[in-house]
């Protein structure tokens, strides 16, 4: 069960991946003056998707072995689940994307990278884990439970 739940909070990472891209591409060019265009930077897609469907995949792996959570440990767990992923979408994210799409990390700023990374993490974290705990925690969940009730897990 804690494999699947693993692809499962894996599978929901990417589409969440997705749309975090779109919704950062959106507010973006509204607040750079008009929407131009809904193609976002290709290392976006780097930046966000594989660290959302990393990070999803083990929060969902910890939601699924964990029997009983208070409402206390549920914010918790969302401030540790924001912030490490803010760092390792703004910081390292970043730098892979950067790395794949033009073909190396000459041109880039490794420390303005990693310290706007750092603090963006750190300023925007009351915002991320209010979003984690609000919209990203209760999908998780509930895709868990609905694998759990499913008709494949209760062959097994």
């Amino acid at each position: 069960m804690k494999v699947w739940s693993f692809l499962i909070g894996s599978c929901i990472g990417v589409i969440v991946g997705f749309l975090s891209v779109f919704i950062f591409t959106y507010v973006g060019n509204v607040l750079a003056g008009g929407i131009t265009s809904f193609q976002p930077e290709p290392f976006l897609y780097i930046a966000c998707i594989f660290p959302f469907s990393i990070a999803c995949g083990v929060l969902a792996h910890y939601l699924s072995s964990s029997q009983f959570l208070t409402s206390a440990g549920y914010w918790k767990m969302s401030f540790i689940f924001a912030f490490v992923l803010s760092i390792f979408v703004s910081t390292f994210g970043v730098l892979i994307g950067e790395y794949v799409v033009r073909g190396g990390v000459g041109t880039l700023n490794w420390s303005g990278t990693i310290l706007w990374g750092l603090l963006y993490a750190i300023l925007l974290l009351p915002l991320s884990a209010s979003l984690v705990k609000l919209f990203l925690l209760p999908i998780l969940q509930q895709a868990i439970l609905l694998f759990r009730q499913s008709r494949f897990m209760s062959n097994k």
